[in-house]
């Protein structure tokens, strides 16, 4: 994102400095899938994917400071997965769920605190059992 006028100490460094959490662009999807299991119930499968353009993770952000670039995190794309059982009288369900399945790192979030640079990056991959019961 562009700034067109952003003054500090009378100066503007509208030229040098650049908005956070403002990717160019995102996209999500999902396709999903129920199909019957003979007479046990139905089973429905899932997966998602999401993009995210490259981005700053701190803002404002000085682009002429080397701890600047150091909070800029490139563009990904995390893909999750699920697959839920759900019995033919519909009162149980079970689901296995399974999320960034790549194991991508990416740093979401930074803080420059003088001299040094903290950030803290987005779970690694993850899976999810769950069990209900509807009455």
């Amino acid at each position: 994102t562009d700034i067109d006028s952003y003054k500090s100490g009378g100066e503007d460094i509208a030229d040098d400095t650049a908005l956070g959490f403002s990717p160019e662009w995102t996209a999500q999807g999902r396709v999903s899938y129920d199909f019957e299991v003979f007479d046990w119930g139905s089973l429905m499968v899932g997966t998602d994917v999401s993009y995210r353009d490259g981005a700053y993770t701190n803002s404002p952000i000085d682009t002429t400071s080397e701890l600047g670039k150091l909070q800029y995190e490139d563009s990904y794309v995390i893909w999750n997965a699920i697959a839920t059982f759900t019995t033919a009288d519909e009162h149980w369900s079970v689901a296995v769920q399974g999320k960034n399945l790549d194991d991508k790192r990416v740093l979401t979030n930074s803080f420059q605190v003088g001299p040094f640079v903290t950030g803290a990056y987005n779970m690694p991959r993850t899976w999810e059992v769950s069990l209900a019961y509807m009455f």
